[in-house]
């Protein structure tokens, strides 16, 4: 391949990353939050983590209501619900290692979401760099991050 061609595929390549980066941070990032409220697989994973929507036991039903496709919680409490069904997953592993990282920071026992959505797109980011850089010198995402071009 040409230089002049393989700058121009380098070039597409950090324009597509770039616009993938906003769109998934966007997504991540957005307020209200973007998901799938009162899933059966999140109270499984829940029940791992300990993570549990931060409405109280006695909510009334509107609150509860809240959590639905169209309306899903943001704001989540670590607190201990004896025999939950835990469904042990890589999700949850991930999830886990977030809280005990968070953990050591923050002693609040809430926890948004968005937290640990933002740490998957950060990885993904980051494994995408990396792979970037791999493929061959040059400009990378480091150079990036710096303002180099």
């Amino acid at each position: 391949m040409s230089k002049q061609l393989r700058a121009v595929a380098r070039g597409v390549t950090i324009i597509l990353m770039v616009l993938g980066a906003w769109r998934l941070l966007s997504l991540v990032a957005h307020e209200p939050i973007y998901g799938y409220g009162n899933q059966y697989d999140m109270a499984r994973t829940s029940a791992c983590l300990d993570l549990w929507p931060a409405a109280s036991i006695s909510a009334s039903d509107a609150e509860i209501a809240r959590a639905t496709a169209a309306a899903p919680l943001s704001d989540y409490q670590i607190k201990r619900i004896p025999e939950q069904p835990c469904y042990y997953s890589s999700e949850a592993a991930w999830d886990k290692l977030v809280l005990s990282v968070r953990a050591l920071v923050s002693e609040n026992k809430s926890v948004d979401l968005r937290l640990i959505g933002l740490s998957k797109a950060l990885a993904l980011l980051l494994s995408a760099c990396f792979l970037e850089i791999s493929e061959g010198g040059g400009l990378s995402c480091i150079d990036l991050l710096r303002g180099g071009v």
